[in-house]
């Protein structure tokens, strides 16, 4: 089987045709449900547009019966309670019911501070305009758990100057729950 990586602009009706008869899954960095974290994310200059085509893509791969995994980033610098009630909002009124029950599996993870990110090189603008901190700016260099450490970020401070952090516990129920209606299949073994 194949396991392939994209974004959700790359792919075309003709690419899903062909897909479709290959044993494949795709994994979407579509990173966020938020209108506002993917515009923070300079992910793209649509949210608008860029929400409905992954909601049109998924759609897609499911009645082709093509497997396909939706990866979100959490705490990433700027998020706020604001911007997941944004996701929150998205996942209940277009996600869950307009894909529940194809062949989406939604994921989930936190954000890392990467060096050569663009958060990465922009850090102080992150830090003047969210409040964003971090524990150790070069964890990379550290010999404790380097992943926990790339992860130690404040994303942002509320209006008291309170950091904001979404818990795993808060997204894990409403993912799960929509995980459990897809119909998954998995991939199988391929004769050479």
């Amino acid at each position: 089987g194949f396991w392939i990586q994209t974004r959700i602009d790359l792919i075309d009706d003709e690419d899903l045709a062909l897909l479709s008869k290959l044993n494949v899954k795709i994994d979407l960095g579509v990173d966020s449900f938020s209108k506002t974290m993917l515009e923070i994310m300079r992910k793209t200059r649509d949210a608008d547009g860029y929400l409905e085509k992954f909601l049109d893509l998924s759609g897609k791969c499911s009645r082709w019966g093509i497997e396909h995994d939706a990866y979100l980033i959490f705490n990433h610098p700027g998020e706020s309670e604001e911007t997941i009630e944004e996701h929150e909002t998205f996942f209940r009124t277009r996600v869950s019911p307009g894909l529940r029950g194809g062949m989406l599996w939604v994921r989930s993870g936190a954000f890392s501070l990467f060096p050569g990110s663009f958060v990465f090189h922009h850090f102080d603008a992150f830090q003047e305009k969210y409040g964003t901190s971090v524990e150790c700016a070069t964890w990379w260099r550290e010999e404790r758990d380097q992943l926990m450490l790339s992860r130690s970020i404040i994303p942002s401070r509320d209006k008291y100057g309170n950091p904001f952090h979404v818990t795993p516990e808060r997204i894990r129920r409403p993912i799960n729950d929509f995980n459990r209606s897809s119909r998954r299949f998995h991939l199988r073994p391929t004769s050479y």
